[in-house]
C-alpha cells in the first residue's frame, strides 16, 4: 500500500529536514507527599487548593515500620521493654484516676468480660449478702465448676447485684463452713436468731479481751471455718467477729508514745 504524502512533507523529506515527532510521557512525581503540588494535563506543576490539600493529608496512612517506630503510640509505650534512661519510660505519665498506663493496661488485659453484654459498673459500697444471692451463688458454682476449680469471673457475672469474683469466693467459703457446722434446719434457725440479737448488743471490754486472747492463741487470720466455730462461743456472727478482730489488731499495732524526758534529766 502506497502512502500519499503532501507537498510540504515531500519537500521536507527531500531536504532531510523531517521533524521527528516524539511522544511526550508525563514524568513520574517522585516528590509526591513532600510538596503540596499536583501534575496537570500539560505536565506542569500547580499549587493545590487548600481543600484538596487537606483531603490529601487525611488520606495519608503510615506504613507498618512507621507504626512500630512511633514512640507516641500508646500500645508501643506499653509493650516496649524497660530500658534505663529511655524516653519511653520518661514519657509514661499517670492517668486521671492515679494509675499508670502500664497498670491500666494490665487491668484491662486481666479483666474477663463478655463482649456481647455491656459491662456494668462495680459496686462502690459494701453490703451484706441476702438469701436470694446465696441461692444464686450456689447455683452459679454448680454451673461453672469443673475438676475441683471454679470460674469465679463467670460466677460473679451470673449474680445480678454486681458482686466481685473475690467476694463470691469468700462468700462461698463462708457458706460451706456454715453448712458444715449448722447441718440441721433447727440449728440454722437458732443461728439466725443469734445473729439478729447480736447486732443490737454492744461489745464489752471483757469480750474484746477474750476475742484477742483467742485470736492470738489460735493464730486467727481469715479462715472462715475457724470464725464460724467461734460463733457459738461469743454468740455473734463470724462477720462481726472478723470486723472486731480487725479493729483490735489496729489498736495493738499502734506504737506507744515514748515518755517525755524532763529538761533537768537531759542536762544531767
Amino acid at each position: 500500500m502506497q502512502v500519499v504524502l503532501s507537498d510540504s512533507e515531500q519537500e521536507a523529506r527531500e531536504d532531510g529536514t523531517e521533524e521527528k515527532v516524539e511522544k511526550r510521557h508525563p514524568k513520574p512525581n517522585h516528590d509526591k507527599g513532600k510538596e503540596r503540588t499536583k501534575t496537570t494535563v500539560n505536565g506542569k506543576r500547580k499549587r493545590m487548593p487548600l481543600e484538596e490539600e487537606e483531603a490529601d493529608c487525611s488520606e495519608y496512612e503510615p506504613s507498618a515500620d512507621e507504626k512500630i517506630n512511633d514512640e507516641d503510640d500508646e500500645d508501643y509505650m506499653v509493650k516496649a521493654p524497660r530500658q534505663k534512661g529511655s524516653t519511653i519510660n520518661k514519657r509514661r505519665k499517670k492517668s486521671t484516676n492515679g494509675e499508670s498506663d502500664l497498670a491500666e493496661h494490665r487491668k484491662r488485659w486481666n479483666t474477663d468480660h463478655d463482649e456481647d453484654e455491656e459491662e456494668e459498673e462495680r459496686p462502690t459500697k459494701k453490703r451484706n449478702w441476702t438469701e436470694s444471692e446465696d441461692e444464686l451463688l450456689i447455683e452459679a458454682v454448680d454451673d461453672h465448676s469443673a475438676r475441683g476449680s471454679v470460674a469465679w469471673v463467670r460466677v460473679a457475672s451470673q449474680i445480678r447485684r454486681q458482686r466481685t469474683p473475690r467476694g463470691c469466693k469468700r462468700r462461698w467459703e463462708q457458706v460451706k463452713a456454715i453448712a458444715s457446722v449448722y447441718d440441721t434446719p433447727q440449728k440454722r434457725k437458732e443461728r439466725e436468731k443469734m445473729v439478729a440479737e447480736s447486732r443490737v448488743r454492744a461489745w464489752t471490754p471483757t469480750e474484746e479481751d477474750k476475742l484477742w486472747r483467742v485470736s492470738q492463741k489460735r493464730d486467727l487470720k481469715y479462715d472462715s471455718r475457724l470464725w464460724v466455730e467461734l460463733e457459738a462461743k461469743f454468740q455473734r456472727s463470724n462477720r462481726a467477729l472478723q470486723l472486731k478482730f480487725a479493729d483490735l489488731k489496729k489498736r495493738h499495732s499502734v506504737p506507744r508514745p515514748k515518755p517525755k524526758v524532763e529538761a533537768d534529766e537531759q542536762e544531767i
